[in-house]
């Protein structure tokens, strides 16, 4: 047992080892230029940040936020879209210490993303229309749907549960079971089985 628990041990010491030399020397890309090298640092920054893991920021991480936010805003206005994205992210979650606090730039940077297929920019936009915060405010159920259908037929897992919310809940669009369910489905959210049995309860009283 003590010999396993040694060899479980050393691959775990040892992938973790090749993980951060691994991660070094994307540093070092990102440092010398390289975009993907640069975004990949700033979505591990933007991560951390978000989660506020402070205390887990790894060495090869240990790098001046500006120069972070700087790398994104020149890829940015460059038309790189995950960097567009990471920026929106940045801002929208005030992860640095130069926020943007103009809305209509955040949506902005989502919106040039979106439209190069990002996936991800696809949902934040999605979910921004759809809850009226971001930009002008306003809501947009069109627009909701428009974005968050793009998301998830990119592969976005989270886009699938919030579209069937929203013929589920009504409201905004108008109610559909059917549709709820078909979209529900495809989700992997625990709360989608809730919804899908409340579905599943109110069709069968209605029999």
């Amino acid at each position: 047992m003590k010999r396993l628990l040694l060899v479980v041990f050393l691959v775990c010491f040892l992938a973790g080892t090749a993980a951060a030399e691994d991660m070094n020397s994307v540093r070092k890309n990102a440092e010398s230029g390289d975009p993907e090298a640069q975004c990949k640092i700033a979505r591990e920054f933007v991560n951390i940040r978000y989660n506020y893991d402070f205390d887990k920021i790894p060495k090869w991480l240990d790098i001046d936020e500006k120069i972070i936010a700087g790398w994104l805003k020149k890829l940015a206005e460059n038309g790189n879209p995950e960097a567009q994205y990471l920026l929106a992210r940045a801002y929208i979650e005030e992860l640095t210490e130069d926020n943007d606090d103009d809305d209509k730039k955040k949506m902005s940077l989502l919106q040039k993303a979106a439209e190069q297929n990002h996936n991800e920019a696809q949902f934040e936009l999605g979910t921004y229309y759809k809850d009226g915060y971001g930009g002008d405010g306003r809501k947009d159920p069109e627009l909701a749907l428009k974005w968050l259908t793009k998301a998830a037929e990119n592969g976005n897992k989270d886009a699938p549960y919030f579209i069937g919310l929203m013929y589920y809940e009504g409201g905004d669009v108008a109610k559909d079971y059917s549709k709820a369910a078909e979209w529900l489905k495809k989700s992997n959210d625990d709360r989608a089985k809730k919804l899908l049995d409340e579905i599943k309860k109110s069709t069968s009283k209605k029999k």
